[in-house]
């Protein structure tokens, strides 16, 4: 059974693509629209909402609807309660509240939250809904993690020059949140640590959002400090350097053409989580800009020694689709024995999988 929100009905036209199965959903359509098929007066052929093709009608065993603060249930309940009596286009329709003690889904719908701008509600990015479809139903149905507490650190941070300014990198975050939904989806109690990169966090996990690489440190503690997490993804790309001196105000380019900038090396995070969390499974990144695969792996080698890291998932954002604002990626993942397993190309859910995998395995190795 697919849950989803009412306000979602307008949208994932594509997501079943994504997760190999075509045609898994097609707009419903909007709040209108569906009393229009309640009163039996839609005209408009797209206001009629489509069905897959070769898509059985068996197959629907229900559309389970639940409502937001959009639209109050007692509202929804009577569109739907005609929509049950008559049926819509020869599809039966059921409406029913979660808040009901026979509520058949407990504990599985999923919300994907509206987007709060400018004082207004919006429904949620195209690429939320997909990301939360393609975790229902691409996850793997292992609970391996059940009972372990994981901390996944991913995105930037920014370091400011001026009010307005920043040194910062290209880093989305899209590789720390596939991992945070993956440990999630198999039963970890998963906390996300979240730089202002340019991919939304999973409604489902505990999200901390920071900006600097202080915070980002911060942060990370007070974790260690009170879960004592049993693995952690280190998947964040602090900056590595902050100006010296920020400037009050934004610098009148016209008043300063050429400006000599000073930086410090930030602090560096998997120093601090080893050292505040010995006992603690350690999975490192490490990324390069267009060097041979040998040198990747030295360098991921290197890591291992010199942070005590127990993995080091390596990339090398210089090739096409690899790391950096990519949905894709590929990793060379090396061990203290310099043992390397090599992650190719693929969505990024899908190599975090993968990951996943690997880290639990030597867990318990």
């Amino acid at each position: 059974c697919l849950v989803v929100t009412f306000a979602l009905a307008e949208v994932l036209v594509h997501a079943g693509e994504r997760v190999g199965m075509p045609g898994l959903m097609r707009p419903t359509g909007s709040r209108n629209v569906l009393d229009k098929m309640a009163n039996a007066i839609v005209h408009e052929p797209s206001e009629r909402p489509s069905l897959p093709s070769g898509f059985a009608p068996s197959a629907l065993a229900e559309i389970v609807v639940v409502s937001d603060f959009w639209s109050p249930l007692a509202a929804l309940r009577t569109t739907f309660a005609q929509l049950s009596a008559n049926g819509a286009h020869g599809h039966a329709v059921q409406i029913v509240d979660p808040a009901e003690e026979t509520f058949p889904y407990s504990g599985r719908i999923e919300f994907i939250e509206p987007e709060v701008s400018e004082g207004k509600a919006k429904i949620a990015s195209t690429e939320k809904i997909i990301r939360s479809i393609i975790a229902r139903f691409a996850t793997s149905q292992s609970r391996d993690l059940e009972g372990r507490r994981v901390l996944v650190t991913a995105g930037p941070t920014i370091e400011h020059i001026d009010p307005v300014r920043v040194v910062t990198n290209r880093s989305s975050g899209k590789m720390g949140v596939a991992l945070a939904e993956e440990v999630a989806s198999r039963g970890a109690d998963t906390t996300l640590i979240l730089g202002p990169g340019t991919v939304n966090p999973p409604s489902s996990v505990k999200t901390i959002r920071v900006e600097s690489t202080s915070e980002l440190l911060e942060a990370v503690l007070g974790e260690l400090k009170q879960t004592t997490p049993d693995l952690v993804f280190a998947a964040g790309a602090p900056t590595d350097y902050r100006p010296v001196t920020v400037a009050p105000k934004k610098i009148k380019t016209r008043e300063k053409p050429q400006i000599n900038l000073e930086l410090r090396a930030t602090p560096k995070i998997l120093e601090e989580i080893r050292r505040a969390s010995p006992k603690t499974f350690l999975v490192a990144f490490k990324t390069e800009h267009k060097v041979s695969n040998e040198e990747l792996i030295d360098e991921a080698f290197k890591i291992i020694h010199e942070k005590n890291a127990d993995l080091v998932a390596a990339n090398d954002v210089g090739l096409e689709g690899v790391g950096f604002q990519a949905d894709t990626n590929e990793l060379y993942v090396v061990d203290g024995r310099k043992k390397v397993v090599h992650i190719p190309l693929a969505e990024k859910r899908e190599v975090a999988r993968q990951l996943v995998d690997l880290a639990v395995k030597r867990m318990r190795d």
